[in-house]
């Protein structure tokens, strides 16, 4: 009987000193998983914006049409009318 219950406390103590360690570890492969997804939505926003450079670098039309829609830029000498304001 005292052997049962020696070794008993022994798996407990035992148990007691390896469980945290799982849990850390368990934690540090969630970490893990969620490091990676964030690696692979920063390497398709990379894809984006090395196509974009290369729209930018390869077409000047681009740019000014750009710069026209979303900045409001016009060219020197040119008049803007805004109608229905």
């Amino acid at each position: 009987m005292k052997k049962i219950v020696f070794r008993c406390l022994l798996g407990i103590g035992i148990l007691s000193l390896y469980i945290p360690g799982f849990l850390r570890l368990g934690k540090s492969y969630l970490y893990l998983q969620r490091c990676e997804k964030e690696i692979e939505k920063f390497k398709e926003e990379n894809k984006q914006l090395k196509k974009d450079i290369e729209k930018f670098s390869q077409n000047p039309f681009y740019i000014e049409k750009l710069g026209r829609e979303e900045l409001g830029l016009i060219k020197k000498g040119e008049l803007i009318y805004h109608v229905g304001y």
